[in-house]
């Protein structure tokens, strides 16, 4: 089923970005002059082994008549000493460091880990840059699916970290689209958001594949006479990084001006204000 207007906006910015963080709209004048944005690849908060120092930023560089987005960047890494930018690789999609503070970049829509020795090795193929790992290194990535759309989630183990990784095909839509995964604190569940059911929803997808995937926000709303949501209506994220749970159970969010706060367990929703976000629980 094709996705509203408003989720087909949504899910085009997450998955042309969603990984950076920062990237503010250029002005006319910027995209006929040409100009450089930089900003650095975040992830790995928790690393505390040979990788966690390693800087890598992205640079998105312009040029007359083009406009940014999929591809369009540059990946450097920067001496911690000199401040000095080595380039890593061009085209590419998106990147982040894992938990462990090791960098995965999506370029061309092949998954690349970087080698100690900085080189790249690559992963996974027909893979998108909206990606996100679980605390123990396991990544759940949107990929292409059968229509080659993003519309599949695929889970890659934590293997990748070492030499090895295994890739399980979690769900595949076929042409209706995915975005913004997110595993559930313990790691035993990937919230997503998907427009399968007519409107852009949250769901829930149980890794141990005793349960069903099902629905969590909208299940009973309709569109009003002239396309207007009812009351009932729970809008989706915006942005992964406005994506935290601030407990076991609740995933805080933002959609637009709006604070929302989801049980990924029962599905309720509740639209709370516009006050300062509350702490993720354990840093988070």
């Amino acid at each position: 089923m094709p996705l509203t207007p408003f989720a087909e906006i949504l899910a085009a910015a997450v998955l042309t970005g969603g990984l950076m963080a920062g990237q503010s709209p250029e002005t006319p004048a910027e995209r006929r002059y040409g100009w450089t944005e930089e900003r650095a690849v975040q992830g790995g908060d928790t690393a505390k082994g040979p990788h966690s120092q390693r800087a890598f930023v992205l640079r998105e560089d312009l040029i007359p008549d083009s406009s940014p987005g999929k591809g369009n960047h540059t990946l450097y890494e920067r001496d911690a000493k000199s401040g000095d930018l080595k380039k890593l690789a061009e085209r590419v999609e998106g990147a982040v460091k894992s938990p462990q503070g090791r960098l995965f970049f999506v370029q061309d829509e092949n998954l690349f880990a970087l080698e100690d020795d900085g080189l790249p090795r690559k992963i996974a193929d027909r893979c998108t840059a909206d990606l996100v790992f679980s605390h123990r290194g396991d990544i759940a990535v949107v990929s292409l699916g059968e229509q080659n759309d993003p519309a599949a989630i695929d889970l890659i183990s934590a293997d990748a970290e070492q030499r090895t990784a295994a890739r399980k095909r979690l769900l595949d839509l076929g042409s209706d689209n995915v975005w913004l995964p997110l595993f559930t604190p313990d790691g035993r569940a990937v919230i997503y958001l998907s427009g399968e059911s007519g409107f852009a929803s949250f769901w829930r997808l149980d890794l141990d594949g005793k349960s069903p995937r099902r629905q969590l926000t909208n299940q009973n709303v309709r569109a009003d006479t002239g396309g207007v949501f009812s009351q009932d209506f729970v809008p989706p994220a915006d942005r992964r990084e406005n994506l935290r749970f601030i407990s076991d159970t609740v995933l805080e969010y933002t959609a637009g001006n709006t604070l929302w706060h989801l049980n990924v367990v029962t599905g309720h929703a509740d639209r709370v204000s516009a006050a300062q976000p509350a702490p993720p629980k354990g840093g988070q």
